[in-house]
C-alpha cells in the first residue's frame, strides 16, 4: 500500500479561506458513477448511448451514473473554476509525489472538488479510477488527493481509510489540519460516517493513459 503525505502543509488560514469560499448554499447532493453532467461527453457520444438505449431521459444522464446514491455516498460537493489558484498549487503537490513514487504518465488535471461532510454523511468505500472519465475516453484518473481543511477537534468520526484486504482498514496519519494526502486512484477508501461536527475537505485527481 502507497501513499505519501504532507502534514499541515496548509495554513490554517488557508484551510478557513477555503471553507468561507466554498461552504455555500449552491453546494449540491454527491452523486455515485463516473459522470458529472453532459459537459464530458461529445454531443456524437450522447447521440451514441441514446441510440443503443443507454441513455436515462429522466435524469438526462447516462443510465446509472450521476444519479444521487445515499446508500454508497453522502455529502455536499462543491467545485472550484477552472482558473481557481489552488488548482494550480495542488497539482504541484500531485507531480511531486508522482517524481517521487509512481512515475506515471501524467496529462492533466481536474478541477478540485470541495467536501462538506454534515452528521451522518459518508463515502463508503470505492476507487477513483475511471471516475473522470467515459467509456469512450482513453484517459483515467492515475493520482488522487484528499486535503484535509478541519481542524480534527471540529468534528467526530469522519475517518479517512484505505482497504488493505484484511478485516481492519487502514487509517493514515492525515488528520492534522492542511495536511495533503496522494494516493494511486486505483486503492479503495472511503470516508466514514461523522458523528459529530462537521468534516471538510479537498479532493482533486490527474489524469493519465488507462492503466493497463
Amino acid at each position: 500500500m502507497s501513499y505519501y503525505f504532507w502534514p499541515g502543509e496548509l495554513s490554517k488560514d488557508e484551510c478557513e479561506s477555503l471553507i468561507s469560499e466554498f461552504d455555500t448554499s449552491n453546494a449540491s447532493d454527491a452523486t455515485t458513477g463516473f459522470y458529472h453532467g453532459k459537459k464530458s461527453l461529445y454531443p456524437e457520444e450522447i447521440a451514441a448511448m441514446k441510440k443503443q438505449g443507454e441513455w436515462d431521459y429522466e435524469n438526462d444522464t447516462p443510465k446509472g451514473m450521476g444519479v444521487p446514491d445515499n446508500e454508497i455516498r453522502k455529502t455536499k460537493l462543491n467545485w472550484f473554476p477552472v482558473e481557481h489558484k489552488y488548482n494550480g498549487i495542488l497539482a504541484n503537490y500531485l507531480r511531486k509525489a508522482n517524481r517521487i513514487m509512481y512515475h506515471y504518465q501524467l496529462n492533466k488535471l481536474t478541477p478540485c472538488q470541495f467536501a462538506r461532510y454534515d452528521v451522518g454523511d459518508f463515502y463508503d468505500f470505492h476507487q477513483d479510477s475511471g471516475h473522470a472519465m467515459n467509456e469512450y475516453e482513453k484517459e483515467t484518473r492515475k493520482l488522487s488527493m484528499t486535503v484535509q481543511l478541519s481542524d480534527p477537534k471540529d468534528y467526530e468520526g469522519g475517518e479517512f481509510l484505505f482497504y488493505n484486504g484484511h478485516k481492519d482498514p487502514i487509517e493514515p496519519e492525515c488528520k492534522e489540519q492542511g495536511s495533503i494526502l496522494v494516493f494511486d486512484s486505483r486503492m479503495w477508501h472511503k470516508v466514514a460516517p461523522v458523528t459529530k461536527g462537521v468534516r471538510y475537505s479537498l479532493v482533486t485527481w490527474i489524469l493519465g493513459p488507462r492503466f493497463q
